[in-house]
């Protein structure tokens, strides 16, 4: 199961609620074990994950009638799953229906509400079960204002408190099938990055060499994240990978990354071509290691990400980038990309920017990117950033990563 079902039911009860509902991907995902790999072609094709504290949070979905097929497609923890709208489905007496199909008919003959849209559906379900008067988190960020004004209106002795930060705070700590996905998910991405390094050589594009990347990911059953990769001075910016053939003494800077089972990998760092590292390049990167090295003696339970930060940025600057700037050091990471907390000073974490990230103390479980990155105009950029996990102690990485900054090809 990925939803931590125990840190949820605390802070549930710290903030006085009876439901959570979810209706953001990654958090209707999250709530579920369903995986939201088929997009919604329509607009309003919203799924609401009903998750009741005095049903333990065993989740209701809700789902136009359409995507039925979806939640019975593969394994997930969805105790009732209830539709709306009209659908043309179609089956007689005389066929047999088995498997994901006999679900689907089972549920149009018994859940299924054709003549109400989604909002009428989620009102009628919380009246159903008694929380119709409850105080109830809602997941803001996954629907419109309309649909939360309306299904606001529709229970007004209900009281509704946004949830898409409380979700975010619940997701910061991993369970142990989280962490084994985003392990195994890791491991995708580094077989990539061994085979986009061994693809490294004078006269390669940026755009073969993420179509290397790209076939290896797609081969091992993951999905496409993030790419930026840049050769020469164009790796000290974020430029699409582009048709620049690389050159002798070119860096090459990658952060890359993958999605599998809905949950991230990312991780970075530099090469040069053909010829070894001169005296600024090799002056940069010592710095950046030292605000690497600076980070990790701070990873443990009770640190709060700002004190990592403030060390790490005036180790850089000791160590040789006196004018070394950056907005954070690295982010949480899960279900999403960038899940919460990030890694910066305590003055920008007191600014909502990504709710559910301010600068609290790292706990056992979190897992979280520590990325040291340089772009410079005109020179080029380079990397350092891995993956690591919060022990009792201290941390671990995720994989035994093994990278240094050296000449290829």
């Amino acid at each position: 199961m990925f939803m931590n079902r125990d840190r949820a039911l605390g802070l549930m009860k710290e903030h006085g609620l009876e439901a959570l509902i979810a209706t953001r991907p990654e958090n209707v995902t999250y709530a579920s074990d369903m995986e939201m790999d088929t997009p919604n072609v329509l607009a309003d094709s919203v799924y609401f994950v009903i998750l009741p504290k005095e049903e333990n949070l065993d989740p209701t979905l809700l789902v136009p009638t359409a995507w039925l097929s979806i939640p019975f497609d593969r394994p997930n923890r969805i105790k009732e799953v209830r539709s709306c709208g009209y659908f043309n489905y179609v089956f007689y007496p005389e066929t047999e229906v088995t498997g994901p199909e006999q679900k689907i008919q089972k549920t149009i003959q018994e859940n299924c509400y054709p003549d109400l849209d989604m909002v009428h559906l989620v009102v009628k379900t919380l009246r159903d079960k008694g929380l119709d008067r409850a105080k109830i988190g809602l997941d803001e960020r996954g629907i419109s204002p309309e649909i939360k004004f309306q299904i606001i209106q529709a229970l007004p002795r209900a009281e509704f408190v946004d949830a898409f930060g409380l979700f975010r705070t619940i997701r910061m700590v991993k369970t142990k099938d989280e962490i084994e996905m985003l392990r195994q998910a890791a491991t995708i991405n580094e077989g990539a990055i061994k085979h986009l390094i061994g693809s490294l050589k004078e006269g390669i594009t940026e755009i073969d060499l993420y179509r290397e990347f790209e076939r290896h990911i797609i081969q091992k059953g993951a999905e496409k994240g993030h790419y930026n990769n840049g050769g020469g001075t164009r790796s000290g910016a974020l430029f699409p990978p582009g048709n620049y053939a690389l050159k002798k003494g070119d860096l090459f800077r990658f952060d890359v990354g993958c999605q599998y089972h809905n949950y991230f990998a990312d991780t970075g760092g530099v090469y040069i071509i053909g010829q070894d590292p001169n005296e600024k390049q090799k002056r940069i990167y010592r710095a950046m290691e030292a605000g690497l090295e600076k980070a990790l003696s701070l990873f443990k339970p009770g640190v709060r990400p700002s004190r990592i930060f403030d060390a790490a940025m005036d180790a850089v600057k000791k160590s040789g980038i006196p004018d070394y700037r950056r907005h954070h050091l690295g982010h949480g990471i899960g279900i999403e990309l960038y899940d919460s907390p990030l890694i910066r000073s305590a003055q920008d974490a007191s600014v909502v920017q990504l709710a559910g990230a301010s600068d609290v103390p790292l706990e056992e479980n979190m897992t979280l990117n520590i990325e040291v990155p340089y772009y410079e105009l005109g020179f080029g950029g380079m990397q350092i950033e891995y993956t690591l996990v919060i022990t009792k102690n201290g941390f671990e990485f995720i994989l035994p990563y093994n990278r240094r900054f050296s000449r290829v090809a």
